[in-house]
């Protein structure tokens, strides 16, 4: 069958690819060609069932562990993935801590912020020095339909995302 496009030779970084949208993104794109590299707060280098999946297609694969809410590893990490030819981001990954809008914690909105927020702002903006660089580049910010629906216990990833 024909592609109708071809991504042969690319890198992409999914976050959040470790199951759900994140994995079926991953897994379509190496699909159509794209190395992966798989970023979760519980991926482990292994990559696990998303692991099989992009060898499957004959691509390579590279997990990494990052937890998203911590500034400091998201800041190592897309220092790291700065150094790397990186043609594709795909910022998929999310927290939604449930709770009712009055028994919702500051420590519960910071974290689904720093998750659903600015770590996806933080590897964009330093992985778009390589891409602009290079002149080729794609960044793919996944939201959620939550933000127009309203989330009477998703607050805070309701205004994340």
């Amino acid at each position: 069958m024909a592609s109708i496009f071809d991504l042969t030779g690319k890198t992409a970084v999914v976050t959040g690819a470790r199951k759900g949208i994140g994995f079926g993104i991953a897994a379509i794109l190496a699909e159509y060609g794209a190395d992966i590299i798989a970023v979760s707060s519980q991926q482990g280098s292994d990559g696990a069932d998303i692991e099989k999946v992009v060898r499957a297609f004959g691509r390579n694969f590279h997990g990494i562990t990052c937890d998203f809410s911590n500034r400091g590893e998201v800041t190592k990490l897309s220092q790291d993935l700065a150094n790397q030819k990186i043609d594709i981001l795909v910022n998929n990954a999310g927290l939604a801590n449930r709770n009712v809008a009055l028994e919702h914690s500051d420590a519960e909105w910071d974290q689904t912020l720093e998750v659903d927020l600015s770590a996806p702002f933080i590897l964009s903006r330093e992985l778009a020095r390589g891409m602009t660089q290079r002149g080729y580049g794609k960044i793919v910010n996944i939201a959620s339909m939550w933000s127009y629906l309203g989330g009477v216990n998703v607050i805070s990833y309701t205004a994340a995302k």
